[in-house]
């Protein structure tokens, strides 16, 4: 196990640091913070690897075993030795990403978030590093550049660019909850208004529209516990409640994606038909056809990249569909239920609303509804937020009643 405690603090500022930078997506010629990042992550497994040996076969490491088992073992299909070499090595690039990233998740819940101060560290740096980062991003689009929306990467010669956007926007809203637990705890009203108006003008510009679907959607979510804490309503009878508010809102945002235009709620015909000539309605209406030839258990993990299978489309944009697409139908079932069984977990006792339980339970549904707009399966920020959430849902005593 990780002995100093200096050895602590310094680990967990830097996951929060390399957390930042692969949000930004930023690159130094042929080095970027994401190469970077994972070497930090393959460097710290292997200085700790003995510490696997102790690990307590408990219901959250065993069912990442079973995931692990899952994805190895429909790794290699029939398929796999009919495709190019070239295509192969792209396969078992992103399969190993994955298995690695697992591999880490599993480490910082069991040795490193299980520390009340680790935790405490990591967000306070996280929050510290992406608040700089924004602060950074306004004054070079906004002011240098008096850009109408904010993006990450910038080349001087053709100014602002929009690339990489969708990365930094989804993965600040999976962590977002931590942020405004936080300024809630720490600042005065007048200076958390402040901070908070500045947040949500930042989130606005950030030019991506599934980011105001995932901000509405947590504010719905935190207005529903606040509700609930003042009515004594019980979380579970509203649960369809927030399915169906989602369900319009996605739609609302694959029509808005298709059309330039303002959406009418009264003409549903209209709303289905514009719906089916999305982009996204047609990158899941291929995978959803393609997956029932093999229906319960897909083609192989990371098989959704294997263009002789499905075109030249390598982004399903969809979490769902492509873990139906490799894993089946069984295997979609395994990944999705660990979040639900967060959520349960933290449900079972009265929740503090100003408490990092209720940061996790937001952060859990921005999670779950990020996954209808961008592939985070193989990302280290999800599998970092992975331990995170892990480890304050299932300790009853982090943070609930500070």
């Amino acid at each position: 196990m990780i002995r100093s405690k200096n050895y602590n603090y310094l680990f967990t500022i830097a996951l929060g640091f390399f957390c930042t930078g692969w949000l930004s997506t930023w690159e130094l010629g042929p080095i970027s913070i994401s190469k970077i990042f994972y070497l930090f992550i393959i460097i710290s497994l292997l200085l700790n690897i003995n510490n696997f040996k102790n690990l307590d076969l408990n219901l959250i490491n065993s069912y990442f075993i079973v995931v692990l088992i899952y994805n190895f073992f429909f790794f290699n299909l029939g398929y796999f030795s009919e495709i190019s070499y070239s295509q192969r090595n792209i396969l078992t690039q992103y399969y190993l990403k994955e298995t690695v990233l697992i591999l880490f998740c599993v480490y910082l819940y069991n040795f490193v978030f299980c520390k009340q101060n680790n935790q405490r560290v990591f967000i306070l740096s996280f929050s510290f590093f992406i608040l700089a980062l924004s602060f950074f991003l306004f004054y070079l689009y906004k002011v240098s550049f008096k850009a109408d929306y904010i993006g990450v990467r910038v080349d001087y010669a053709l100014n602002a660019l929009r690339t990489g956007k969708n990365t930094l926007a989804q993965g600040i809203m999976i962590f977002f909850p931590f942020i405004l637990i936080l300024l809630l705890k720490k600042l005065n009203k007048l200076f958390f208004f402040f901070v908070f108006f500045y947040l949500n003008y930042f989130f606005f510009n950030l030019d991506s529209s599934a980011t105001k679907i995932v901000l509405i959607f947590q504010y719905i979510i935190f207005f529903i516990i606040y509700l609930s804490s003042k009515l004594k309503i019980n979380l579970f009878k509203i649960f369809s409640f927030v399915i169906i508010i989602f369900t319009l809102m996605y739609a609302t945002f694959e029509i808005n994606d298709n059309k330039n235009s303002k959406i009418k709620f009264s003409d549903y015909k209209e709303t289905l038909s514009d719906y089916k000539q999305s982009h996204r309605y047609r990158l899941i209406e291929k995978g959803y056809f393609l997956s029932k030839a093999n229906y319960f258990f897909g083609y192989g993990t990371s098989s959704y990249r294997d263009p002789k299978l499905k075109g030249d489309t390598t982004e399903s944009h969809n979490v769902y569909i492509k873990y139906l697409f490799e894993k089946g139908l069984i295997g979609l079932l395994i990944n999705i239920v660990f979040y639900f069984y967060l959520i349960f977990t933290i449900l079972k006792k009265k929740l503090n609303l100003i408490s990092y339980k209720t940061a996790s339970l937001l952060s859990i549904f921005n999670i779950l509804v990020v996954f209808f707009f961008i592939n985070l399966e193989a990302s280290p920020i999800l599998w970092v937020m992975n331990s995170l959430l892990i480890s304050i849902a299932t300790n009853k005593n982090i943070y609930n009643d500070r």
